[in-house]
């Protein structure tokens, strides 16, 4: 299974001590001794994951342990700005100021990925990730993993192409 951790997450799937981390244990524990991998890409995540020097050194044991899978920044980008662009001008033409649209870096991860789990508790995210125009004729919608009602979307089903094949890999000591 892939999986891509928006930013407002990051605390609640990696630190015990999180209130959270229990709802999100899951996702740590799949991708510190399963198939788990994270997915990313694109500048704005670049940029988000620069501005927390402990998530970054964390993205950084688990590339070194081939936990996550590090997608064209600019292919990434480039889907960024056409579906920002696009779902602007709707908004723009139907007066929706109100219905913001969060996060499209994690929706055009989603889209270059094909991966089919979103983790993240924003709920305006998680409506732009539901839209099927965005992907593909016969493509896959993103699941979200919100909570540990979720877990079962933990399965070896949900492993996007771009993350095989999927040998188990050694346990990763989360080193937070």
């Amino acid at each position: 299974m892939c999986v891509i951790i928006d930013k407002n997450v990051f605390g609640d799937v990696f630190e015990k001590e999180s209130k959270n981390h229990d709802d999100f244990e899951p996702i740590c524990r799949w991708i510190s001794e399963g198939f788990g991998r994270i997915v990313y890409g694109g500048s704005k995540y670049k940029s988000e994951l620069n501005q927390s020097t402990k998530y970054l050194r964390l993205f950084k044991h688990y590339n070194d342990a081939r936990r996550i899978i590090k997608l064209s920044d600019e292919k990434v980008d480039e889907t960024e700005k056409r579906i920002s662009k696009e779902l602007e001008e709707e908004m723009i033409s139907k007066h929706d100021f109100e219905n913001k649209f969060n996060d499209p870096h994690i929706v055009s991860t989603a889209i270059v990925s094909k991966c089919r789990i979103v983790c993240t508790n924003d709920k305006g995210l998680s409506d732009f990730l539901k839209m099927p125009r965005f992907y593909p004729h016969g493509a896959d919608i993103p699941k979200i993993y919100r909570n540990k009602s979720n877990r079962d979307l933990i399965k070896d089903d949900n492993i996007a192409e771009v993350c095989k094949p999927s040998e188990k890999l050694q346990k990763v000591k989360i080193p937070i």
